[in-house]
């Protein structure tokens, strides 16, 4: 059936294109030279008192096309992001027009009109008094992987499993999204030449759904997450600017609503089993406020300051949920009250910025910069004498399983100083040195404080020949002053259970561990002929962990990128590019098991394994440009091959003792993907107001992953009412797709 469809569609577009192109050629028999500007109107009249109007310019351009698809065009990850339906869309639609008194203005362009991915911005005003501009944009996000649903939504955020393990069967697949629609209102006003006020407002609304995991106890259920978001933004500004002075103060308020509250599912098990049924809390209400205020002096005739102040504001009260959804368990005697109604969560935030530049002479330069961030939390860090850690688990602890447990605020401050200072000694090169200092200090982390110091050089250098070399290389070391492994016992008052083991002492986390740093790029441009040019850079990064002894040992990343592009004559150039990335890292961990009545603990080095990741990514690019007939035909060709692979290998770094809990250490398959794409287009001007554009497409995606190809829908259910996991299901984003498409274009 499928190859009896794609014939057809072979057969009957060309067709198509071949009649309308007949048709065009009849009515438009005189061909004319297109150009670039628009139609130029003739003058109107006088008006009324004598006085000749001013010229009435303005111009439409409207674009409107058919496409065609055959193909795979139904898997998610082709429509990931765009939205390419078959048949009738306006691909373009611009219109300009002035009034004849006054000097106004009216701007409206939009592209996909008849798509999910719509943009459109209009724009009206007076120039140098007022503008006003509005926009409205539309987004799908189609979540790459497809699956199955087996429950049904019997409500907002409310799924059941109906007939319990008989609806594992036959589910039909469904492709989750999400759809972003924003709207956007400015108005600029501008009085006179230093004054300058602005006004946004901008709504926007998410709907869709997009797969969550969640847990009751030891089993896992994947449900598709309603999402019904509201944001609302207000932004003020006002500016004064004089000769040598400038000052700015500006607002900005949001509003986040969720319409959903809570996931729910029910319907797993069989009826009157503990954790047949589960709810979850979805993302919150809140609220954000921030302040700006701005202002830069000239010092003197070389020299600069700058500085920012802004303090900001961030709420969210959102009631609590009741600790479970499952009655049998909140019948239970000694189940648990909440410490409070909502968590009344606060932050405040204050950034500073200052910023000195200037000259020395007439060779150097130098700037000065300090930045400071600071995020207090002020939400109160209660404390929850007791909680049920799942739906399916009793409110019942032990002086072995203390339940006592409290919300850690966390909370940090951000520094940084930048110095650098310029030396120009001729027209075609400058060289600099640098310096940066960036500190962290943080609250309920395990770096308490961390000082990273780095320093470097750079050289840019251009001669009137076209030629052109840009360096730069740094060194950076970041220290932590003191690492606490085991700062998330505030978050146990009552001590956490005996038979839990403490953190892994040697394990450091890579944002916070001490680490070196070297990084390095390179970049030559070359005009070899005076048609055939070509340029290439190289990149290193390099990080080492070396005081970490488990976690990242060290991250080192490699890329290397060439271009070249020849003038074959003056309208036609080729081109094509190929960009190669290595990135290898390591990690050293130990395989664990906390004791419990019956089973003694095992924290010994023959648990202890290290992986080590390989990652190549090659992407390679090559096409031509033409522009034929005194430009009345443009075409356009491209080609585009991108291929990764990721390669883990793991491998045990003792033997463990005899009878010990430690798995052999194997080396996972490989990840990789490759995609191509294939793209012509042709561009036929008929007259000066009509114009042809004709499309084609080809596109292929591949992905392997084991654990996708593996992936079961519902892993170790059983009739019997005990089971692991209940996914969506995975389908590899595989596909294969043709896409043809012509357009007529008019400008009138």
């Amino acid at each position: 059936m499928n190859r009896r469809q794609r014939h057809g569609t072979t057969r009957t577009f060309p067709s198509f294109l071949l009649a309308l192109c007949l048709l065009s050629g009849t009515v438009f028999a005189q061909l004319a030279v297109p150009n670039d500007r628009p139609p130029q109107p003739k003058p109107s009249a006088a008006g009324a008192n004598g006085v000749p109007l001013r010229l009435f310019p303005g111009w439409t351009f409207l674009e409107v096309g058919v496409r065609k698809t055959a193909g795979d065009t139904g898997v998610a990850k082709f429509s990931e992001y765009r939205d390419l339906p078959t048949g009738f869309f306006i691909r373009n639609l611009a219109l300009h027009t002035e009034l004849p008194r006054g000097g106004a203005y009216f701007d409206l362009q939009s592209r996909q009109n008849s798509e999910k991915d719509l943009n459109v911005l209009a724009g009206a005003g007076v120039p140098g008094q007022f503008k006003v501009t509005g926009t409205w944009s539309r987004l799908p996000h189609t979540e790459a992987t497809a699956g199955r649903n087996f429950y049904v939504r019997s409500g907002p955020g409310r799924f059941t499993l109906p007939g319990q393990f008989q609806a594992l069967q036959g589910a039909p697949v469904q492709n989750l999204t999400i759809e972003r629609n924003s709207v956007g209102l400015g108005v600029q006003v501008t009085p006179n030449e230093a004054w300058d006020l602005r006004l946004e407002y901008s709504p926007e609304r998410r709907t869709g759904f997009r797969p969550s995991g969640n847990t009751s106890g030891f089993t896992v259920v994947e449900l598709p997450e309603p999402v019904q978001y509201r944001t609302s933004s207000v932004k003020a500004s006002a500016e004064v600017a004089k000769p040598r002075w400038v000052v700015q103060a500006s607002s900005q308020s949001s509003l986040f609503h969720n319409e959903v509250k809570a996931l729910e599912w029910s319907g797993l098990l069989q009826p009157g089993v503990t954790g047949g049924a589960g709810r979850r809390a979805l993302a919150p209400d809140n609220t954000a406020q921030s302040f700006a205020f701005s202002g830069a002096l000239d010092l003197t005739q070389s020299a600069r300051i700058v500085a920012t102040v802004a303090p900001g504001w961030m709420r969210q009260n959102e009631a609590f949920l009741p600790f479970t959804i499952d009655p049998a368990t909140q019948s239970r005697p000694g189940f648990p009250s909440l410490p409070a109604a909502s968590l009344q969560g606060s932050k405040q935030t204050l950034m500073m910025n200052y910023l000195l530049s200037g000259k020395a002479g007439k060779q150097f330069a130098y700037t000065a910069r300090y930045r400071s961030y600071r995020l207090d939390n002020e939400t109160p860090s209660l404390r929850f004498s007791s909680y049920v850690p799942y739906d399916s688990s009793p409110s019942v602890f032990s002086e072995a399983s203390p339940g006592s447990r409290r919300n850690l605020p966390y909370a940090y401050t951000k520094q940084n100083l930048n110095l650098e200072w310029m030396w120009e000694p001729g027209k075609t090169s400058v060289a600099r040195w640098f310096y940066q200092w960036e500190a962290m200090d943080r609250t309920y982390r395990e770096a308490r404080r961390s000082n990273e110091h780095i320093g470097g050089v750079g050289w840019d250098w251009m001669n009137r020949g076209g030629w052109a070399l840009n360096a730069l290389i740094q060194h950076s070391r970041r220290r932590p002053e003191q690492y606490d492994p085991d700062y998330f016992l505030a978050s146990f008052p009552a001590g956490t259970s005996a038979f839990a083991l403490p953190q892994l002492r040697g394990l450091r986390r890579a944002d916070q561990a001490a680490r070196t740093r070297n990084y390095g790029t390179v970049t030559l441009q070359a005009p070899v002929t005076e048609t055939l040019s070509a340029s290439a850079a190289y990149t290193v990064d390099r990080s080492f962990f070396n005081e970490s002894g488990y976690g990242a040992l060290h991250d080192l990343n490699d890329s290397a990128t060439g271009d070249v592009s020849y003038l074959l004559a003056p309208s036609i150039s080729l081109f094509g590019d190929y960009t190669y990335e290595r990135i290898r890292y390591a990690l050293r961990s130990r395989q664990r098991l906390d004791a419990s009545l019956a089973v003694p603990a095992y924290d010994s080095a023959g648990g202890d394994w290290e992986s080590n990741v390989r990652d190549a990514v090659h992407t390679w690019g090559g096409g031509l440009n033409a522009g034929l007939f005194r430009n009345r035909l443009v075409a356009d060709l491209h080609y585009g091959f991108s291929e990764g692979e990721s390669l883990t290998a793991t491998k045990a770094l003792s033997r463990p003792a005899a009878g010990a809990f430690a798995p052999q250490a194997e080396d996972y398959p490989s990840v990789s993907n490759r995609f191509q794409r294939l793209a012509v287009s042709a561009k036929f001007a008929l007259t000066n107001s009509i114009s042809y554009r004709f499309e084609y497409a080809y596109e292929r995606y591949r992905a392997a992953d084991a654990a996708l190809e593996q992936a079961l829908p519902f892993s170790g259910l059983t009739g019997a009412g005990a089971g692991d996991a209940l996914f969506l299901g995975m389908a590899l984003p595989r596909y294969r797709v043709h896409i043809w498409s012509v357009s007529l274009g008019y400008v009138f």
